[in-house]
């Protein structure tokens, strides 16, 4: 089970901005987090998962389609959110407000597709 463990990990680390940024920041806290919520890793997948190069990983997001990204909102100084950028993801990381999203280009898709992942808590 922890290789999945891993798979979703790495996953969501290349595909959730916000993840993204607070992984650069904290990843033992974010990889906490991750595992309160039932990801199971040993001692050694925690470790090589620390070890990982957030630069690296920014690289490999930014080459992915957009559509495989998470949209997230940011709110801007004035409250309102800041639309997302080409691509499916929002400018900038400051207090994000997240929403999941459809990958078609003409609309939220179906509610299948909306709804949360098992791994999200």
């Amino acid at each position: 089970m922890t290789q999945r463990a891993v798979e979703i990990v790495v996953g969501r680390l290349a595909t959730d901005e916000a993840l993204r940024a607070r992984f650069r920041q904290a990843p033992s806290e974010v990889l906490g987090e991750l595992t309160e919520i039932g990801l199971e890793l040993s001692a050694v997948e925690l470790a090589a998962l620390q070890a990982l190069d957030p630069a690296a990983l920014q690289q490999f997001a930014t080459r992915l389609d957009g559509r495989l990204q998470k949209a997230a909102l940011v709110e801007r100084p004035s409250g309102r959110p800041r639309a997302p950028r080409a691509g499916g993801r929002a400018a900038g990381l400051g207090g994000e407000r997240e929403e999941h999203r459809g990958a078609g280009a003409d609309g939220p898709g179906d509610p299948a597709e909306t709804a949360p992942q098992e791994d999200e808590a």
